[in-house]
């Protein structure tokens, strides 16, 4: 059986480094913080960076996705049990 050679397109790395640099300018980047509330609410403003989007991941429930219109109702609630939860779930000692 006879394979076909398959020749990558030519890639126009000069116009490839000015469409980044262009997203670079007009998208923001991601956010390093989340606030957290009094009832343990966190909420972050834009797109999480990998640091703080792991934390949440792993010890919180989310509550919605995207956009919220409302501060108080966006992002994700930790409480005592989802966090019991999370670490239980992690084999990781669970404090009393």
């Amino acid at each position: 059986m006879r394979t076909a050679s398959v020749t990558p397109p030519e890639v126009d790395h000069e116009a490839a480094e000015g469409l980044g640099a262009e997203c670079r300018r007009l998208l923001p980047s991601a956010t390093k913080t989340a606030r957290i509330g009094a009832d343990l609410t966190a909420v972050v403003t834009g797109t999480p960076s990998a640091r703080p989007a792991s934390l949440l991941v792993s010890v919180a429930d989310r509550e919605t996705n995207g956009t919220a219109s409302a501060p108080a109702s966006a992002g994700r609630r930790s409480s005592a049990g989802s966090a019991r939860h999370r670490r239980e779930e992690r084999h990781e000692p669970v404090p009393e």
